[in-house]
C-alpha cells in the first residue's frame, strides 16, 4: 500500500471492522473516515457524474448491513451500480492468480471457490446491488465487448452514454507504474512455493524486472474442466482428491 490515502480499495476495507487490526496503522488511521472523505469529495467536486470504482467491492463484502451501509452514505444521490462481468472461467482463472501473486500460504482452486462462491455469479450480484440502488439501477457490462487498449473510453461510453468524457483519451499518467499480470507458468510456481512455505517476494520482483518482450508460452493457469471440476466439488460438499 505505497499510498494509502488514495488507495481505493479502502472504501470495502472501512466496512470491514473486524479485519483493521491486520493493515498498517497509517490505514487503520484513515479508515473510519474513508467513506466520509469521499462524500465531502462529491460534494465539493461539482461535476454532474462521478464515478466511484474499488474492485474489492465486488467480493469483500457479503453482509446486508454493509450494502446498507452504503445505501446510507449515498442518500440523496442518484446512485446507478455498473457491474462489468467476464466469462466465468476467465474470470476465476484470473482472480485465482491474482490472489496467487499475494503471500497467503498454500492455496488451491478450492480454496478460492470454498472463499468467494458465488460472488462471479450475474444474478449475485444484481440482487445483492439493486438493494443498495432499487430495482432498475443495475446495469450489467460484458468485459469482452469492453476489452482493448481503449477500454476505458469503452465503459464510460457504456455507464455514462452521451457523457463528453467517454470521448476523451486517458494516457498513463507520469510516474505511474503499469501492472503487468504474471504468466500462468509463474503463477504455478508461486503455487508452489506457498504450498511449501517459502517466500516469493524476491522472485515476483525478479518477474517484474523481465523487460516488455518477454512473452509467456502458456496462456490459462487453469482449465476450464479444472474449474469446473472445483465447482461441482464445492456444490456438492466434498473434498478434492488428495
Amino acid at each position: 500500500m505505497p499510498c494509502e490515502e488514495g488507495n481505493h480499495l479502502m472504501l470495502a476495507w472501512a466496512l470491514q471492522p473486524e479485519r483493521w487490526p491486520q493493515f498498517p496503522a497509517s490505514v487503520q488511521r484513515l479508515l473510519p473516515e474513508v467513506w466520509d472523505l469521499l462524500l465531502k469529495e462529491l460534494t465539493d467536486c461539482g461535476a454532474p457524474y462521478c464515478l466511484i470504482t474499488a474492485e474489492n467491492l465486488s467480493w469483500d463484502l457479503s453482509k446486508q448491513s454493509q450494502f446498507q451501509a452504503i445505501r446510507a452514505s449515498l442518500a440523496g444521490h442518484n446512485v446507478r451500480v455498473v457491474c462489468c462481468l467476464r466469462q466465468l472461467h476467465d474470470f476465476i482463472a484470473s482472480m485465482y492468480g491474482a490472489i496467487l501473486s499475494l503471500e497467503r500460504g498454500p492455496y488451491s482452486i478450492d480454496d478460492f471457490v470454498t472463499e468467494f462462491y458465488p460472488k462471479w455469479e450475474r444474478d449475485f450480484q444484481a440482487e445483492t446491488w439493486q438493494k443498495v440502488s432499487g430495482a432498475g439501477c443495475f446495469l450489467e457490462l460484458a468485459y469482452e465487448a469492453i476489452a482493448g487498449p481503449d477500454i476505458l473510453q469503452r465503459f464510460l461510453a457504456a455507464a455514462i452514454p452521451g457523457h463528453p468524457s467517454s470521448l476523451r483519451s486517458y494516457p498513463v499518467m507520469p510516474g505511474t507504474n503499469p501492472h503487468r499480470s504474471f504468466s500462468p507458468r509463474f503463477l504455478r510456481f508461486l503455487e508452489e512455493l506457498h504450498a511449501n512455505a517459502i517466500g516469493s517476494a524476491q522472485f515476483k520482483e525478479l518477474y517484474q524486472s523481465l523487460p516488455d518482450s518477454y512473452a509467456p508460452l502458456e496462456y490459462r493457469l487453469i482449465s476450464p474442466a479444472e474449474i469446473d471440476a472445483a465447482l461441482e466439488r464445492h456444490r456438492a460438499g466434498r473434498s478434492p482428491a488428495p
